[in-house]
């Protein structure tokens, strides 16, 4: 996409009503993927894209070229659910704005994510950080040739002390050149924010933030860690903090491991990104199950279309419909399962009481709908579909429903993708009818519980039917995780998370966890599960977020939304370590309730806002020593108990398994690629690249020796690096000769075939 002059930007919203035509949390499911930007001249105060959104919002393999013109490469990005991946910013004025419209209070919506990411040469700053919740960046590179602050950090809603930390894990920024100017960071206003760096390298930097964080002046500095606790503002109630804790006792306000000389790996950044060679409908050899007489309506069986699909197959396709199966599909290692999006491709399960879903009997425990490999060294890949859970009987049975969502047993260079995964058991669930029909519960006299429904229920009996989670990962269970989010409704017993992590060891990277509004204890249980790092969470609950017994080697990087786990129902931890010895939590940023607790929703759906006072946000605690519960006026900006370390990538393949003619040449800075007889180029994705004359080409060749392009004149053309500047047209079946020296807007041909060559200019060819 390229934005002429006089274009201003390309924003994404929800139509409201004439009062209210849009609003910063109405844009949810909306997806911009694979698309290039180019900010042409004359657009000094231009924005690429602009998508504040929540809940399955995402920005992902998305190119921003600003060296021309623009100003802002992305304003407002996706959190609460939502996340960015894979994004590239050249040039402009600031790469990203997390402000809001007004560029005032409140920023992104909580918890925004930006992984895989890079910022070349933005002018004033690569992000402008004022996020709701804690803005994390990961597996990022950030590079410029003029000396000064990349990131400002800055605190517009002060009715909120613990918004928005800022952290950045697994990262690279580069200067040029040394300058005094090159502090890494700077703040806005009488306070500023807190801020973690975990395993970043810094290149000729002259420190992170002002003297007490120094960096190397001639070369790169590798911080293992780095946090800064900046106080926040005074409240009316007494002073909020955010200082580091070791091993359970307050360290104080600077933490910082580094050593000067330590270069950083080459995979530093790949291994948050998606392969490059990511499948698509259009990859040679996938398979579409409609091809194979899938149906797709959500109620005829595709159980076994979809999976001879996957035993004969590597890719499968699932276009747009509802498949619905009555078995578990089991998966290949190496099986990658494509959707269109999760708002338009699903599998879901057939179920009743006379033929239960995969002959599950009452009493058994309930099969999953996708069964992963048990294998540590998989490639599997589930991207763009749901996966929904759907309760066979009507009429408020508790009984569970036979099917879950997937267990998933597959570790090695697996991923997921935009992997939705939903019960609807709640459409056809009423704990008090439940009460009434079931066990005979005189609600009349005996009132259920609105706020939690569970309580009004005797020994043995249930408000809720689900009794088993609807994500289990287990045995080899590992991989790469991106943008996991689940919005709530799923009628799950106080006992049953929505994700349970077993008895795993192979590494688990999840990039967002976005749970809420569930009724359960725990909103995620990890139980014995080893090598785990989460990329920011949100939450709205009224349990724990997150509970890990009996883990090791575990990090938890930020933390946002309306949580508050009610004392009155539940244990009062938003976050809990149980004999976990080895782990660090950072970047606590939730939205505090600093007045009455309330309730929000409707009947028998409903979660608090509790006040803050009372419930705590970590516990600590293990056999053999005095347990740790973090006071409620704080929010660690780095929690850290014993010695987490590194947990480990499989490599992973970034280049394509075809050569491209774009990765051909040299490279000349800022991205552009030179090759003789051809010239200046800029490699782009899905095998186009913009030439400095030619603008937009594409090519499927492998390279210049052999080279067949489609030009934006709309034909295909034949060249070589030695025949160039001369092409074979397809179209007219004879050869033209290119005139050196044109523009993408004026380029001049002359027909080689005519008894007189002529010329003609691109805007008259035909």
């Amino acid at each position: 996409m390229i934005l002429p002059t006089g274009a201003w930007y390309c924003t994404f919203f929800n139509v409201g009503t004439a009062d209210n035509e849009s609003g910063n949390t109405d844009l949810y499911s909306q997806a911009v993927i694979s698309l290039d930007f180019k900010i042409g001249a004359g657009n000094n105060g231009a924005v690429a894209l602009r998508m504040q959104g929540a809940e399955g919002c995402t920005i992902e393999d998305v190119r921003i070229d600003m060296t021309e013109g623009g100003h802002t490469g992305i304003w407002g990005i996706p959190g609460s659910g939502g996340a960015t991946h894979g994004v590239t910013i050249i040039g402009g004025v600031i790469g990203i704005d997390t402000r809001t419209r007004t560029l005032g209070g409140g920023g992104s919506q909580p918890s925004p994510l930006v992984t895989g990411s890079t910022f070349i040469n933005q002018s004033e700053r690569a992000v402008e950080a004022t996020a709701r919740g804690s803005l994390v960046m990961v597996g990022c590179h950030f590079e410029r040739t003029m000396p000064g602050p990349f990131f400002r950090l800055q605190r517009h809603w002060v009715g909120q002390p613990f918004d928005a930390s800022f952290q950045v894990i697994d990262s690279t920024i580069v200067y040029q050149s040394y300058a005094a100017s090159n502090t890494v960071l700077d703040m806005t206003g009488a306070v500023g924010r807190s801020f973690y760096f975990d395993n970043v390298y810094v290149y000729n930097g002259r420190r992170i933030f002002q003297a007490n964080i120094p960096s190397n002046s001639n070369g790169w500095t590798h911080f293992e860690r780095a946090a800064l606790h900046v106080r926040p503002q005074a409240r009316g109630w007494g002073q909020p903090e955010e200082p580091v804790y070791i091993d359970g006792i307050r360290y104080g306000d600077v933490f910082v491991q580094s050593t000067d000389g330590v270069e950083p790996p080459a995979d530093l950044q790949t291994r948050h990104q998606f392969p490059v060679h990511f499948p698509t409908w259009e990859t040679p050899g996938i398979v579409n199950v409609r091809d194979l007489g899938a149906v797709g309506d959500g109620v005829t069986d595709d159980w076994e279309v979809l999976q001879n699909a996957i035993n004969d197959h590597e890719i499968v396709f699932l276009p747009a419909g509802m498949y619905a199966v009555s078995r578990t599909l089991e998966l290949r290692p190496d099986s990658k399962i494509i959707g269109s999006h999760p708002t338009f491709t699903g599998i879901t399960a057939i179920t009743t009481l006379a033929n239960r879903f995969n002959g599950v009997q009452e009493g058994e425990p309930d099969a999953p709908i996708i069964r992963s490999a048990d294998v540590a060294g998989a490639e599997t890949w589930l991207a763009l579909f749901q996966i929904r859970r759907v309760f066979p009987i009507a009429q408020h049975n508790p009984t569970p429903p036979a099917n879950f969502a997937l267990e998933w047993r597959s570790g090695g260079n697996s991923l997921l993708r935009q992997l939705k995964v939903e019960s609807r058991t709640s459409n056809n669930v009423r704990p008090d009818f439940i009460a009434s029909i079931f066990y005979g519960i005189n609600i009349i006299e005996n009132r259920i519980d609105p706020n939690h429904p569970q309580r009004s229920f005797g020994e043995g009996q249930y408000a809720w039917p689900n009794k088993y989670p609807n994500v289990l990962i287990t045995g080899n269970g590992g991989g790469r995780w991106f943008t996991f989010w689940v919005h709530g409704r799923q009628a799950m017993r106080q006992e049953t998370p929505f994700l349970l992590v077993q008895d795993t060891r192979e590494p688990l990277h999840i990039y967002h966890l976005h749970l809420q509004q569930q009724d359960s204890r725990n909103h995620a249980e990890f139980r014995n599960a080893h090598n785990v790092s989460i990329y920011n969470t949100k939450g709205e609950i009224k349990g724990a977020l997150l509970y890990f017994e009996d883990c090791d080697n575990v990090r938890v990087f930020g933390n946002g939304g309306l949580t508050s786990p009610d004392a009155s129902y539940f244990d009062p931890y938003l976050f809990r370590f149980i004999n976990t010895h080895n782990f660090l939590i950072s970047g606590q940023s939730d939205t505090i309730n600093e007045g009455g607790s309330n309730w929000i929703g409707g009947a028998f759906d409903r979660w608090i806002h509790a006040n803050f006072r009372t419930w705590f946000p970590v516990q600590d605690a293990a056999d053999g020593r005095a347990a740790v519960v973090v006071p409620s006026e704080h929010r660690p900006i780095l929690y850290l108990r014993g010695n987490p370390g590194y947990v480990p990538f499989t490599p992973v393949a970034i280049e394509p398994e075809q050569p491209n003619p774009w990765q051909s040449g040299e490279a000349v800075g800022d991205g552009w690629r030179f090759v003789d007889g051809f010239g200046y180029f800029y490699p782009s994705t899905a095998g186009f690249a913009y030439h400095i004359e030619h603008g937009w080409l594409y090519s499927a060749s492998t390279s210049f020796a052999d080279l067949w392009v489609w030009h934006t004149r709309d034909e295909w053309l034949h060249t070589t690096a030695t025949l160039y500047p001369i092409f074979y047209s397809a179209d007219r079946d004879g050869w033209l000769l290119y005139q050196l020296g044109g523009t993408p807007d004026e380029q001049i041909f002359f027909d080689l075939n005519a008894e007189a060559p002529t010329a003609s200019r691109y805007a008259d060819y035909p």
